[in-house]
């Protein structure tokens, strides 16, 4: 029997040297790379941290009933009140803009030499730039 496979390659990491670069260019090709990265990072992120969210409440129900609908409303409430990424430490405000957080990786996030993963500086970044202040929006 004849088995044919493609190759398999795995994606390349992004480093936070490479993304310093993106983002510090003067080139409008390298400069749109780099808020292609920021915005990619975003729509992840904000389409997948309320599944997970989501994910572990389903996990609870080795809870009792009573624990886990308290879990499903926190997080439902959770979710609606600052938005889908606050699971992941950030709230984005309605009107951010790419060449902010762009211009803040390049300001002071890329630290050391530059060889650590992109996406871990840019969540850093992230929620630096835009916490969730859970103080100030909740009722006393």
């Amino acid at each position: 029997m004849l088995l044919l496979a493609t190759p398999g390659y795995a994606a390349e990491t992004l480093q936070q040297g490479s993304l310093k670069s993106l983002c510090a260019s003067d080139k409008p090709v390298e400069l749109e790379s780099c808020r292609n990265y920021v915005r990619g990072f975003i729509d992840g992120a904000l389409s997948t941290d309320p599944s997970v969210a989501h994910g572990v409440v389903r996990e609870s129900s080795q809870l009792d009933r009573l624990t886990e609908r308290a879990m499903r409303t926190r997080v439902q409430s959770r979710l609606q009140r600052y938005g889908p990424s606050f699971y992941a430490g950030f709230c984005l405000p309605q009107n951010w803009e790419v060449d902010e957080l762009a211009q803040a990786l390049v300001d002071n996030a890329i630290s050391n030499d530059g060889a650590q993963p992109a996406r871990d500086i840019l969540l850093e970044t992230v929620r630096r730039e835009f916490p969730c202040n859970v103080a100030a929006a909740t009722p006393n």
